[in-house]
């Protein structure tokens, strides 16, 4: 029974590392307000936001161009373990038909 018992706490521990690992992942590929800044729409540009692109049920938002290319660079490092459904995402993210500069932050259009 003991033994049993130290099998599971093994196994849980190891989910459980995994999973810290996975959300520290996560938390390197998202958008922080400093670089949604722009002066105007031509500073803002369309992508996927976080790991998973909306034709893998993820999510995409607006960011400041000139972050782009480390955004999108970081996301691929950070999500290399990272598994997507191939689902088609219903978020309304995935709607947008743009981006755009509204009181400073680049911003979704709809």
């Amino acid at each position: 029974m003991i033994s049993i018992c130290l099998l599971l706490m093994n196994f849980v521990g190891c989910v459980t590392q995994s999973s810290l690992k996975a959300s520290n992942s996560l938390a390197q590929c998202s958008v922080t307000a400093e670089m949604q800044v722009c002066e105007t729409d031509d500073d803002c540009a369309l992508v996927q936001n976080g790991c998973c692109s909306c034709l893998e049920s993820g999510q995409q938002t607006a960011i400041a161009k000139q972050h782009q290319k480390a955004y999108e660079n970081q996301c691929r490092s950070a999500c290399d373990m990272i598994l997507c459904a191939q689902v088609l995402s219903q978020h309304e993210s995935c709607q947008a038909s743009g981006v755009r500069c509204y009181h400073g932050m680049c911003q979704l259009t709809f």
